[in-house]
């Protein structure tokens, strides 16, 4: 969970590896200490070499629901494939919910949690085209129960179903 992250980095003891496989959708910010390692480049050995001597590996991507999991089975699937009896002990492999979006969302303004924050980017066009279609879905939705039509600025932040529907209409 992103409470349970926040605690791993609150500790400051270096045993948790943050990997983050967002490929250019990266901009915008980024969760502090995590390491870029695409999914469409994505090199199970290397992040497996990062993780040597850590307790847990907590992958993400925009929103955590197709490649973070992804990476994190390809992790997995080559840790097993090189297990011996009596090799040392690997990591928790995790994924963060919510991924980088409600991460960033949540934690901008602390920098000990985010680096690199543009707002910019979370309001550029390409983004809301890119990932437009749950978010008109739910648009419609609100609006039909609400009788209150929702202004640009409030689309503007309206990126996934879960977020659109904790919006304020008043």
């Amino acid at each position: 969970s992103q409470a349970h992250l926040a605690s791993l980095l609150d500790r400051q003891d270096g045993q948790t590896l943050i990997v983050d496989v967002r490929d250019d959708d990266n901009q915008g910010g980024a969760i502090v200490t995590a390491v870029h390692d695409p999914d469409s480049a994505f090199d199970a050995a290397a992040v497996a070499q990062l993780a040597a001597g850590k307790t847990a590996v907590v992958f993400h991507c925009m929103e955590s629901a197709r490649r973070g999991p992804r990476c994190a089975r390809r992790l997995h699937e080559f840790w097993a494939a090189g297990e011996k009896p009596g090799s040392a002990p690997k990591p928790r492999i995790c994924v963060l919910q919510g991924g980088a979006d409600l991460w960033i969302r949540r934690f901008w303004k602390d920098p000990s949690r985010v680096v690199h924050f543009d707002p910019e980017y979370l309001r550029h066009p390409s983004i809301l085209e890119h990932r437009s279609g749950l978010c008109w879905i739910s648009v419609l939705v609100l609006t039909a129960r609400s009788a209150v039509p929702l202004s640009a600025d409030r689309l503007l932040y309206c990126k996934s179903l879960s977020l659109s529907l904790s919006l304020s209409l008043s």
